[in-house]
């Protein structure tokens, strides 16, 4: 006799789990994680189950029950390497630092060919300054999948490569759709200011209105908030999909593209009277292809207002933060090649830092 009520059980478990992973790939983490937890109510030694609410716990940057459900599902199937990987990049997340490694080690040695464990165990061991290590792993990744294009940027930020001239894009958008639901908690625990300041300079310009802003690298709509008053018709743009979808939820752009931004310029037909970058200029070295595709989409008279990270050191700079710094010389010899007129540049703190605050300069510059 067939018993249909284990059949119903193991089709809703199915359906379930297969449901969380989907709200999951949607960065929609609070209904996942309920849909998981409903898998796991029903089905708790199911140790694939776990493994997913684990690796879904940790993009929403619940560590401490990331953590938990690792250990579950290491109790119900030991050594495995998926798990083992989760785990150490959760315990690394808590400041467990020694755990994380012990974690990502046993990974690698139950699959000694797991990439992912060994670009993580090196973002560790560079964390905790065993440098000489950290390259060896990042390495050690890249030999395993040479497409894994993080692996090769942090070599460059080790200072063992030669500095590229932006950070990759593929690097740039697994970045933000990872951080994207811990962001905005994160931007306010360091005392991030720079879309008051972008707003405070722009105001300060004399210009209370726009017909139309583009918001470069928008985010979830910091930058927007602040601008949202002034402008008739805002376009914002960000390369990774969940930031997109968490400005499309708060509703503050007229028009949302998923999109590099110097691609985005590039493509787009019109020009517009106030182009912004908070914290873009961040993720490029060389400025030269960025603000050329400005200079092409902006209105004569029109304003580019972003901000920096400021060094004195060279054009710019790539720091162990993985963030680009850049000289003001630099900015404004680049600028001064397409005509532009400065109008502000105030030095300023832009957010706090493990090191301290974070000095940078937030930039007007009027096109002819």
């Amino acid at each position: 006799m067939v018993n249909r009520s284990n059949d119903q059980q193991t089709t809703n478990l199915v359906n379930w789990i297969e449901a969380a992973g989907a709200l999951a790939d949607q960065g929609r983490f609070e209904e996942s994680i309920a849909a998981y937890r409903r898998a796991i109510a029903a089905s708790p030694n199911d140790a694939q189950a776990r493994q997913q609410f684990a690796a879904t716990l940790l993009q929403a940057g619940s560590y401490d029950e990331a953590i938990s459900e690792c250990s579950a599902a290491l109790a119900l199937q030991p050594d495995w390497p998926p798990v083992l990987n989760t785990l150490g990049v959760a315990l690394a997340h808590v400041g467990r630092v020694a755990d994380a490694i012990e974690a990502l080690t046993a990974a690698l040695r139950a699959h000694p060919r797991y990439a992912n464990a060994s670009y993580n165990l090196a973002n560790v061991l560079a964390r905790c300054g065993r440098r000489d290590e950290a390259i060896a792993a990042y390495r050690r990744a890249l030999e395993i999948d040479p497409g894994l294009s993080h692996a090769a940027f942090n070599l460059a930020v080790l200072g063992a490569t030669e500095v590229p001239p932006q950070m990759p894009r593929a690097y740039v958008s697994a970045f933000f759709n990872d951080y994207a639901p811990r962001f905005e908690r994160h931007m306010a625990e360091l005392h991030y200011v720079v879309p008051q300041l972008l707003a405070e300079v722009v105001l300060a310009c004399g210009r209370q209105e726009f017909d139309e802003a583009v918001d470069l690298g928008c985010g979830t709509g910091l930058v927007g908030a602040q601008f949202r008053p002034l402008v008739h018709h805002f376009v914002g743009v960000d390369l990774a999909e969940r930031m997109i979808a968490m400005s499309r939820d708060r509703g503050i752009y007229d028009e949302l593209a998923q999109q590099e931004v110097v691609e985005y310029l590039a493509l787009r037909e019109t020009q517009v009277d106030l182009l912004l970058a908070a914290d873009l200029l961040i993720y490029f070295g060389e400025l030269e292809s960025l603000f050329a595709a400005a200079s092409a989409r902006l209105r004569p008279s029109g304003l580019f207002a972003f901000s920096i990270e400021s060094t004195a050191e060279s054009d710019f700079q790539l720091r162990s933060s993985r963030r680009y710094a850049h000289s003001t010389a630099y900015v404004r010899r680049v600028a001064g090649r397409h005509d532009w007129i400065e109008l502000v540049a105030r030095e300023c703190r832009l957010r706090d830092d493990a090191g301290g605050g974070e000095s940078g300069v937030v930039f007007v510059f009027q096109a002819k």
